[in-house]
């Protein structure tokens, strides 16, 4: 009786488990195929001069140049016309704020949303500038032997001052604000010796950061390798840049290392935005493009790219344009687009959501995906 009942059940179990696989089959492909655009919409053009530098941000594209900067959306429609005269600018972006600063000068420019400037001067050259999505800025200044990391109010009034002797801290290379402007991170390389070091160190500007000497809540030092970027993605999380790979750290408040990653292939391109880091890397079989998430794990990845003039990182998308064609890959390795584009193309950026920009020395172009 049991022998019975047991063929019956293992004749009936058998076929639903096999109907179980085949719906899950079914899903997986369509949910690939789903996401898949299969063409591009062409909108607006812009024309732009060859000397404009593009910085692109929360949906928006800003063209600069040493007379004024000009915010665009999605549409390629004129958001903000911001005129001034600076010798060599430098535009950074967060949330739908801009800042510009005069390299090598004291000018400084935050723009808001509406294009209305807030300016305020320096009394050292600028080296390097960050923004915040409140409007929050932090200015790398050069006071010859000594330099100094300046944060100033979205009125361009001093909140915090932090001062480095280049003699015993080593020259700096890199700043970074956390979108909410409470914590900044620094990169400064020294040589000890003959070895070379990479220091990262970590600021919270709030209330936890004042019960430390300086406001430094951590720091760390990597010998023997040199870094060349230091990132914030989003608020919580910080990533450290190396010519062969990155290191992640998480820092709610205090700053926690999370993943070391170094890779053994060549790199040739790396680049990160709140949700992912992306690494293409050479190989005999062709380029391979990775997605790390936060926490430094592989979560997607596409083998035998061709030869890419440009990478773009946003939104948890990796944006690239191969030769003539435009490619969009999602950090779990699924393609969003795979199709040739119309007229030139140098560089591809979000527009947000569907949206998109292809540029080149002379245009910006809106693009939508289509089905």
């Amino acid at each position: 009786m049991r022998n019975g009942s047991f063929r019956k059940f293992k004749y009936v179990l058998i076929p639903a488990v096999l109907i179980v696989i085949g719906i899950i089959v079914v899903i997986n492909v369509r949910f690939k195929n789903y996401g898949k655009y299969a063409g591009l919409k062409y909108g607006k053009e812009v024309k732009i001069s060859g000397t404009a530098s593009l910085k692109n941000n929360d949906g928006r594209i800003y063209v600069t140049t040493a007379d004024g900067m000009r915010g665009f959306d999605s549409d390629c429609g004129l958001l903000m016309d911001v005129a001034f005269d600076i010798d060599h600018p430098m535009t950074v972006g967060c949330g739908d704020v801009a800042a510009i600063a005069d390299i090598g000068g004291t000018k400084v420019y935050v723009i808001s949303s509406s294009g209305i400037p807030h300016s305020y001067q320096t009394d050292l050259p600028i080296v390097k500038i960050c923004a915040a999505q409140d409007g929050t800025t932090a200015v790398l200044l050069d006071d010859d032997k000594r330099d100094l990391v300046r944060v100033y109010d979205p009125k361009g009034e001093p909140k915090v001052e932090i001062g480095t002797k280049t003699a015993v801290d080593g020259f700096p290379v890199d700043i970074a604000l956390s979108r909410d402007g409470r914590k900044l991170a620094t990169l400064y390389l020294a040589f000890e010796g003959e070895n070379l070091l990479s220091k990262v160190t970590f600021y919270n500007m709030d209330a936890v950061g004042k019960n430390f000497i300086e406001n430094i809540v951590g720091q760390k030092i990597y010998m023997g390798e040199m870094a060349h970027s230091v990132d914030f993605m989003g608020n919580n999380h910080v990533a450290l840049i190396f010519d062969n790979g990155f290191s992640l750290f998480a820092m709610e408040e205090i700053p926690s290392l999370t993943a070391d990653k170094r890779i053994e292939e060549k790199i040739s391109d790396i680049s990160l935005c709140d949700q992912c880091i992306t690494v293409i890397t050479e190989g005999k079989a062709g380029n391979t493009l990775t997605f790390y998430g936060k926490n430094g794990t592989a979560t997607g990845k596409i083998t035998g790219l061709g030869d890419c003039e440009s990478l773009t990182t946003v939104n948890g998308e990796a944006l690239l344009i191969d030769s003539r064609t435009v490619k969009i890959y999602r950090m779990n390795g699924t393609i969003k687009l795979d199709r040739a584009f119309e007229g030139n193309g140098a560089k591809l950026y979000s527009g947000g959501g569907n949206d998109y920009f292809i540029t080149d020395a002379d245009s910006i172009r809106s693009v939508s995906l289509t089905r």
